[in-house]
């Protein structure tokens, strides 16, 4: 969770306008984070049941994760488009 307030806040603080290089280093950091919790997941289930409430709360973990990697993902292609853009208009 620490990870996806990170990458969030980030970009509020910033006024919703990180670099390039800012963005993808909070992607790759959501993405690290997002293997670490489908492990977490895989493991709870194995050990404790699909069932566990505390399966639940690693699948919502997943879930909220999966987002933040999605979204910062969606953007880090957006400002690539957009720099293409730039780059065949100066010729």
């Amino acid at each position: 969770m620490l990870v996806v307030e990170r990458c969030v806040l980030a970009r509020e603080d910033a006024g919703g306008v990180a670099s390039a290089r800012d963005e993808r280093r909070y992607l790759d950091d959501a993405e690290k984070a997002k293997a670490l919790a489908a492990a977490a997941l895989a493991t709870c289930r194995r050990i404790l049941g699909p069932s566990h409430p505390d399966t639940g709360k690693y699948l919502r973990f997943f879930g909220q994760i999966s987002m933040v990697c999605r979204f910062l993902g969606d953007n880090v292609a957006t400002r690539a488009k957009r720099e293409a853009a730039v780059e065949r208009l100066r010729g």
